[in-house]
């Protein structure tokens, strides 16, 4: 049972960073796996593009961690949205409800997919602002309406 509780206590801490703080840089990251310019990798220069049997063999290997990775990111939200590192008695960055933070996940991953999905040609760029126009606003509404700070000073 210590071992548990140990293992319990290190994932209540390292699963709000990792959701929080690197989301999107590891979605960046998967969704970009194949992504090729110039013959060279995306994420690497020196490593060559990735064609063939790398793509059948680790593809669904990276549709199945970008699912895991959005599951996790979502139920970590759900989760913890009551800090640890605050005392229950303080109301400083006490939040109320998650949804803003579901908003911020939706946002990073729409953001992101905008930025991948540009092509570089500014006939595409007004598609591109309005999506992040978009994205932004939304996020920016569901943090206002769900009023998820407990301390009004900050959440003014």
């Amino acid at each position: 049972m210590p071992r548990i509780n140990c293992l319990i206590s290190i994932l209540r801490i390292m699963l709000p960073v990792m959701s929080f703080g690197f989301f999107g840089q590891i979605f960046l990251l998967l969704t970009t796996f194949f992504d090729c310019q110039n013959g060279n990798s995306y994420v690497s220069t020196q490593l060559k593009c990735r064609t063939g049997n790398w793509f059948i063999y680790f593809f669904p290997f990276i549709v199945l961690a970008i699912i895991l990775h959005i599951c996790v990111a979502l139920l970590t939200n759900l989760l913890y949205y009551k800090s640890i590192f605050i005392p229950s008695y303080s109301d400083v960055l006490q939040k109320t409800t998650s949804m803003p933070d579901i908003s911020l996940i939706v946002a990073k991953i729409g953001i992101i997919l905008t930025f991948i999905f540009d092509n570089s040609e500014e006939r595409e760029h007004w598609a591109m602002l309005f999506f992040l126009i978009l994205f932004s606003g939304i996020n920016v509404y569901t943090n206002i309406f769900y009023n998820h700070r407990l301390n009004r000073l900050i959440f003014i």
